[in-house]
This record gives structure tokens, C-alpha cells and sequence, in this order.
């Protein structure tokens, strides 16, 4: 779990960065506004409930290593089947649903180019293409 305090705004950037999300969509994770996330970052106010900022945090990240994991997996066992290395990842455009997982559109597009890096370390030829809804 995160730790945070007044003096974290730049942990809080780097998360957010790390976690390819904009202030509003972080926000809308922590249920914060956007307007409290600059504050946050720019060191002019620290969160209310940093554990809960922090446990939110956490929680995000957990949730994108995990649907990373799957991606990645599933794209090579796909791959692995039908003989090739060139493997086809999705990434859905902004504001569409999600199949079946809690992540945002900012967060299934992260995780998707995570698991872009990981194919391509491990000898595959990955391709993303954004699905329209």
C-alpha cells in the first residue's frame, strides 16, 4: 500500500503517470475531483484520507497487474495455438464499455500497452488495435 503525506505530491504524479491516467480519471477512481488531484500534485494541500487515497491507489494498480497478467497469457496461449508470434491485443476507444473487468478505459489501455512490452520481451510480434463501440 502507498503511503502518503503532504509531502507526496510527486508520488502521488508518478502513480497517477504510472497508472497512464489523467487527473479527472484519477479522480473519478478516488472519487476526488480533478481540481483536488492538481492541489495534491502541486503540494498546495495534501488528501483529506491519504489511506484512502493510498488503499485506492493500490487497488487500481493491483487490478491493472492482474488484467495485464491475463492479456499477456492469453495472447501468447492464442498465439502458441495457432503457430505464430504475431499476437492481436485490443484496447478499447475512450468512454466505451469493458468486457467483464472493473477497469476504466485509461486503465485497460495501460495494462494493454504493459502487456504490449511483456509480448514483445518475450519474442512475440504484438499489434494493438483500438475497438470502436
Amino acid at each position: 500500500i502507498y503511503t502518503l503525506s503532504l509531502h507526496d505530491a510527486l508520488p502521488i504524479l508518478v502513480i497517477r503517470q504510472a497508472l497512464g491516467l489523467s487527473q479527472a480519471e484519477l479522480g473519478d477512481i478516488i472519487d476526488a475531483s480533478q481540481a483536488a488531484i492538481t492541489q495534491w500534485e502541486n503540494g498546495a494541500r495534501a488528501p483529506r484520507n491519504p489511506t484512502q487515497v493510498a488503499t485506492a491507489l493500490a487497488a487500481a494498480e493491483d487490478r491493472l497487474h492482474h488484467f495485464t497478467q491475463q492479456l499477456a497469457q492469453t495472447a501468447k496461449d492464442r498465439a502458441d495455438h495457432a503457430g505464430t508470434k504475431v499476437v492481436i491485443l485490443t484496447t478499447p476507444s475512450s468512454g466505451s464499455p469493458i468486457d467483464n473487468t472493473d477497469l476504466t478505459p485509461a486503465l485497460h489501455r495501460t495494462a494493454t500497452g504493459r502487456a504490449f512490452d511483456q509480448l514483445r520481451q518475450a519474442g512475440y510480434h504484438p499489434i494493438i488495435e483500438e475497438t470502436t463501440p
